[in-house]
């Protein structure tokens, strides 16, 4: 399933949903006043965040989470043939336990 979360302020938030094969967005506005009163209010470390885009018109911003999109695709992709390894040894395991030809 996926989900969208839309506001990320406190770190250990973002370590929640990166803990969990999430990704971090971080999306900056220009030109708009920063309240730093507040700890909700100081973002989230820049180490935590996976990309950064800037929402300065609604054409730049598709193009962003497009090129975004393609990299996180890219990411999954890559990582899929060692997934597929290690999920098809554990099954491949269970299986010689079930069939009793491992000692538990």
């Amino acid at each position: 399933q996926n989900t969208i979360i839309t506001d990320v302020r406190l770190n250990r938030e973002a370590e929640y949903i990166k803990n969990r094969g999430g990704v971090i967005i971080e999306v900056v506005r220009n030109n708009t006043p920063k309240v730093e009163n507040h700890i909700t209010e100081q973002g989230i470390d820049k180490k935590l965040i996976d990309f950064s885009v800037l929402n300065d018109s609604l054409e730049g911003l598709q193009e962003q989470a497009e090129d975004i999109h393609f990299n996180i695709v890219e990411k999954i992709s890559a990582e899929l043939p060692q997934k597929r390894k290690a999920i098809n040894e554990a099954v491949s395991l269970l299986n010689e336990i079930f069939n009793g030809k491992v000692n538990q």
